[in-house]
């Protein structure tokens, strides 16, 4: 497997996260993960533009992730899921892909590079993500 990495870096295909996956897992995750590994593959990449606006995004979904948080945290009365809070979830992982760019990183990757270029491993992001999101879960679960 490792030469057939170096044989296609040699190539000129670096080794990428599957940006639509990556979107797939942020409805699990959250779209901070979805935004770190789409900022990570414009750098991989080279568009140094496009990761500077990626790490944007990442700042505004964890931002609002915070807010958000907070909000729950502050509330004087217990919040209650109503069928449209249960769809805001989903809504905010749809917007940040399109909004973002996401899709047009898949497209420029599969224009480029069509479905052969090399992927990176999913073992690494997606424990560390479930870790954090379990761990926020579990502080969270805590607080009185």
């Amino acid at each position: 497997m490792e030469k057939l990495t170096k044989v296609r870096e040699a190539w000129g295909s670096p080794s990428l996260w599957n940006p639509m996956a990556a979107a797939l897992w942020s409805i699990l995750l959250s779209p901070i993960f979805g935004a770190v590994l789409h900022m990570k593959n414009w750098k991989a990449l080279g568009y140094p533009e496009k990761e500077r606006a990626a790490c944007w995004w990442l700042i505004g979904n964890v931002a609002l992730f915070v807010s958000v948080g907070l909000l729950g945290l502050l509330a004087t009365e217990p919040l209650i899921p109503t069928a449209s809070t249960r769809i805001l979830p989903f809504s905010w992982v749809v917007g940040w892909y399109y909004l973002s760019g996401g899709h047009k990183q898949r497209e420029f990757i599969i224009s480029k590079y069509g479905s052969t270029y090399t992927r990176r491993s999913w073992f690494l992001p997606i424990s560390l993500g479930l870790v954090v999101m379990i761990g926020l879960f579990w502080a969270l679960s805590q607080w009185e």
